[in-house]
């Protein structure tokens, strides 16, 4: 009976770009020369968020911050302080909703305004203040925010749905789980603490600025959760994975891993899921598991 196996799913599709959101207090090396070298892998955008810093010692930072980033020509995106900002000839600023409530009637000077959002019903009130795009968190547990409960991906996708102007999400999302938000559609991502204090910025970013949606197994006809937690067993974790995997031997594999001979129709949805896996147009009749029990 091969009926616990069967479930299929869909995967979103897009491309990611990386929003470096400073905390210079995570940094172990010279904060500027960090900014600097974000600024050499290309970011989308830097926000420079430092919130524990007066306006005076924020703006002192910010003259310092935007003078790297105008030589690499990355756009700087100050927080909080709008006569800094306008005083410093900066025309993108992002601010805390509350801010943007009282502010909205006075920044004409700017063409880019950010503000973050943590329930969906704040997405209409930012986009009626102005705001030019959205940051949406925090998604993933993250030791910045210990102590609160992750809002998940499906937050992110009920906000992305809910607006017609850009929206980013934040918070956990690192080399381990930056491919899920990837997959649940977001074209852009913010990183913090990963870039504050990884060891090489550059391969760092360069790394995210590579990445593409990936499959979820789910996708492949007959492959349900059960099945699925199977393969990542077996180290398969994403349809992709499958392309050079051998059936049999992953069939054999999991039988060592389970402790006793497994139902031969595992193997049948084995082979099936690498030849959907590898075959860029497959055959209706070939992506039932019933065929591969007649088919090697």
């Amino acid at each position: 009976d091969c009926g616990k196996y069967l479930q299929t799913t869909y995967v979103c599709e897009d491309i990611s770009m990386v929003i470096c959101v400073t905390n210079r207090t995570l940094c172990k090396d010279n904060f500027l020369k960090r900014i600097e070298s974000i600024c050499k892998a290309g970011p989308k955008f830097i926000l420079l968020r430092e919130k524990d810093l007066d306006r005076k010692e924020y703006t002192q930072l910010a003259v310092q911050c935007l003078a790297i980033c105008k030589t690499y020509g990355i756009q700087l995106v100050l927080h909080t302080y709008i006569q800094s900002a306008l005083d410093l000839g900066v025309t993108a600023i992002h601010l805390p909703l509350s801010i943007l409530k009282q502010e909205s009637k006075y920044l004409n000077a700017f063409t880019m305004i950010g503000t973050s959002v943590h329930a969906v019903k704040e997405v209409a009130l930012a986009q009626n203040l102005g705001a030019t795009y959205l940051i949406a968190g925090h998604i993933f547990q993250t030791d910045c925010k210990a102590d609160l409960k992750p809002r998940g991906i499906s937050f992110y996708q009920k906000v992305q749905n809910a607006s017609h102007i850009p929206v980013y999400p934040i918070g956990g999302i690192h080399k381990d789980t930056v491919q899920e938000i990837i997959n649940a559609g977001a074209a852009d991502f913010c990183i913090m603490s990963e870039l504050m204090t990884c060891d090489h910025v550059e391969e760092n970013i360069n790394i995210y600025q590579q990445l593409t949606p990936k499959t979820d197994l789910c996708a492949i006809p007959g492959v349900g959760p059960n099945m699925k937690q199977h393969m990542i067993r077996l180290g398969y974790h994403w349809v992709e994975d499958l392309k050079q995997a051998n059936p049999d031997e992953m069939y054999q594999q999991d039988c060592i891993l389970h402790g006793g001979q497994l139902d031969r129709c595992v193997l049948y949805v084995y082979r099936l899921a690498v030849y959907f896996a590898t075959t860029p147009n497959p055959e209706p009749q070939k992506l039932k598991w019933w065929y591969w029990k007649k088919h090697c």
